[in-house]
């Protein structure tokens, strides 16, 4: 796969110290710590959302951190429900791994990509927008270069699918490509021997290896800049804000009970909301054309009023 040519120019770019701070400042954000133990648990959320002009629009973005799936201290049910979770409300799931993609991470992936093959049934579009692999710590640079180009040259051999296959290996492969638009995948480097060998740090740019800088800044362009941008969308249809915090709340009613539930659960889950924001939008759409006939209009009869009611209901209904 090909780099796209508005990120390819900022993969020849060397200095990638001055976009995220001065270079003597620890690293703040999402809480993290250094060390073999894991810090995030659940899914967390940043507390500022952030705003893209786009024309007549605005595009918000929402940041969501979850912690570690399969970490030994949580139950299976509840990895997939926070996986499920995040990639049901995110346009963009990063999904981050150690070194390498297993077979057993696309395996881990097959119980979440059930709650999107039962969609594919119901809808003409895929259930989830896309995917990216990021693999951290990759040390076959020489075999597949860090970054997006290596990234997908390497995925795209991993997804390939032949006859001699077993079927459980050829079956989580369709089920990823039906799955989701787009699949990409990211090689980054180590950041250096600072950061595993001193139990204080607290990620200072300046102990952080330059190439791995200069694959962040690519990365960060490939995710977030304008021209990069997917809002989030069901069905095909773009999500307004106040409609994801009613996906947010009905994923979290239907996936936070005793047992993981059947994909036809989450399948109703979705439908009752986009139900709910078709009947939002009627609502706006005729209090709109009302108030507009009744402040064109300076005294309207009964019948008169019937009669606009009437012909604004035929066309939402239509529509």
């Amino acid at each position: 796969m090909a780099i796209a040519p508005d990120y390819a120019d900022v993969y020849k770019k060397k200095d990638a110290s001055n976009w995220i701070g001065n270079s003597d400042e620890p690293l703040e954000g999402f809480s993290w710590k250094n060390g073999p133990n894991r810090d995030t648990t659940g899914v967390l959320m940043w507390s500022e959302v952030f705003l893209h002009e786009d024309g007549d629009e605005n595009i918000a973005i929402v940041l969501l951190d979850t912690q570690g799936v399969f970490d030994g201290k949580t139950s299976q049910k509840n990895c997939a429900v926070i996986f499920a979770l995040s990639a049901l409300l995110s346009s963009v799931q990063i999904y981050n791994l150690s070194e390498n993609i297993q077979e057993d991470d696309f395996q881990n992936l097959q119980l979440f990509t059930e709650y999107g093959r039962l969609a594919l049934k119901k809808s003409i579009h895929k259930p989830f927008q896309e995917l990216v692999f990021l693999v951290r710590d990759w040390y076959y640079a020489y075999t597949y270069e860090y970054g997006p180009i290596g990234g997908n040259r390497l995925l795209h051999t991993l997804l390939q699918i032949n006859d001699n296959q077993p079927e459980e290996l050829s079956s989580v492969r369709k089920h990823l490509k039906n799955c989701f638009s787009n699949i990409e995948c990211f090689l980054m480097p180590h950041p250096g021997l600072e950061m595993v060998q001193n139990e204080n740090f607290n990620g200072k740019l300046d102990e952080i290896s330059e190439e791995f800088l200069e694959q962040l800044k690519i990365l960060v362009h490939m995710v977030l800049s304008p021209t990069k941008l997917k809002v989030k969308e069901v069905n095909g249809e773009k999500v307004r804000f106040k409609e994801l915090v009613r996906y947010f709340k009905v994923y979290l009613n239907v996936l936070t009970g005793d047992e993981l539930p059947e994909p036809m659960s989450v399948l109703n889950a979705t439908a009752d909301v986009d139900h709910l924001k078709i009947l939002s939008e009627c609502k706006e759409i005729y209090e709109k054309e009302m108030r507009k006939i009744c402040n064109e209009k300076e005294l309207l009869t009964t019948e008169d009023f019937r009669k606009y009611h009437d012909h604004i209901k035929s066309k939402l209904l239509e529509q």
